[in-house]
């Protein structure tokens, strides 16, 4: 899909997440699809034969990915979602010892029952991740990174960074850098806590990016934990690199008003269009789509477009001390099917939200922003 809109792009070395979004630009039309609710009825977790594969999607594909986590073999993971941001395709190299034990639109989980690494990858419309869960630090330590279209301009950026032992057993992460000028990559957080027989250790860095009216966040969090069971001890480690929800920035009026144009991916692959005004008042006018909305709302500075039933655009402006803020969230609900895997199965159910810890969440804001693993979540991206 052609991408033109005020949007930017992220990546690195070696993480690749990039994810359908719905953006927003002044003056032009940006072909970017949305990134809202996906509803879908349970996986199904019947499957049992490890000789398996799933067939591929037949969802419409709105983007297509890739991430390299930093293992002792690296794991590349090409990722395909949807419009309303479910997974539609994950597939791993190398395959080999690795079975997929959890598929739903939001959420595929790998198991290599040899070296017991766990990986994730999630979307949830809001927040996007891909994390990895080991016996020890030096089993997620390396080079790693993420490369992707944060904003969907069709330019990919890249960042690069380093897990690694601080020298005392817990985690650190170095060397972030990024081939956005522009981007602003925050001095490395440290972290521990005692739990009664547990003890834990944390390192974390974000790298902001801006594209004019749009911000988005890339979090990479290393973590340890260890704690004695029946007198055994017992550590486990985690890397995750989460990529948080679009939001608007505070623009001075003069420069936030005037005509804009969001455009996204419906839930059957075709394109939608909203154009609105942002008044220097902080109001909107002149709201209308392609296709034309079945109900449309206009009350000062809010305005939900509704193309139908699970097809939602709400439009926030704020007008605080001179800036306005906008922000655009498409909320879409999309009938999502089962995503695929190159990988054998075995699907028993089972529920392991336990293993997914805080790596699934981008931190500070992001943290609202979890959903139930079965959808693709709600909100999706904001544009400004």
């Amino acid at each position: 899909m052609n991408r033109k809109a005020l949007t930017h792009g992220l990546g690195a070395a070696a993480i690749i997440v990039a994810f359908a979004l719905g953006s927003s630009t002044a003056n032009a039309a940006p072909p970017s699809s949305s990134d809202p609710v996906t509803s879908s009825t349970d996986a199904a977790t019947t499957s049992s034969d490890p000789a398996s594969t799933t067939p591929a999607s037949t969802a419409p594909v709105a983007a297509t990915n890739t991430v390299t986590l930093p293992l002792p073999v690296p794991l590349t993971v090409t990722i395909s979602t949807g419009p309303g941001g479910a997974l539609a395709n994950v597939s791993v190299d190398p395959a080999d010892g690795l079975v997929a034990t959890k598929l739903r639109p939001g959420k595929v989980v790998f198991v290599n029952d040899t070296t017991g690494v766990k990986v994730t990858i999630q979307s949830h419309g809001n927040t996007q991740s891909v994390s990895a869960r080991a016996g020890t630090l030096a089993q997620i330590s390396g080079n790693g990174g993420w490369s992707g279209d944060v904003f969907g301009t069709g330019t990919a950026t890249s960042v690069a960074y380093t897990v690694g032992d601080r020298g005392d057993g817990t985690p650190d992460i170095t060397g972030v850098t990024s081939s956005d000028a522009t981007a602003v990559v925050s001095p490395t957080q440290y972290g521990s806590g005692d739990d009664d027989d547990e003890q834990r250790s944390s390192a974390r860095t974000t790298v902001t990016f801006t594209n004019g009216s749009q911000s988005r966040t890339l979090t990479i969090r290393a973590s340890v934990s260890s704690e004695s069971e029946d007198g055994t001890p017992r550590t486990q480690a985690r890397v995750s690199v989460t990529l948080g929800r679009i939001r608007g920035v505070a623009q001075d009026a003069a420069v936030a008003a005037g005509a804009k144009t969001w455009t996204g991916m419906r839930c059957d692959g075709s394109t939608a269009t909203v154009n609105y005004t942002v008044n220097a008042d902080g109001t909107l006018s002149n709201v209308s789509s392609t296709p034309a909305a079945v109900r449309s709302d206009v009350r000062g500075g809010e305005a939900d477009i509704r193309l139908s039933n699970d097809e939602r655009i709400r439009i926030r402006v704020r007008l605080d001390n001179g800036q306005i803020t906008v922000n655009v969230d498409p909320r879409f609900r999309c009938d999502s099917p089962l995503p695929s895997v190159n990988t054998p199965t075995s699907l028993g159910g089972g529920d392991d939200s336990a293993d997914d810890g805080n790596d699934h969440h981008g931190g500070g804001d992001d943290s609202d922003d979890n959903g139930d693993d079965d959808h693709g979540g709600r909100g999706g991206n904001r544009g400004g």
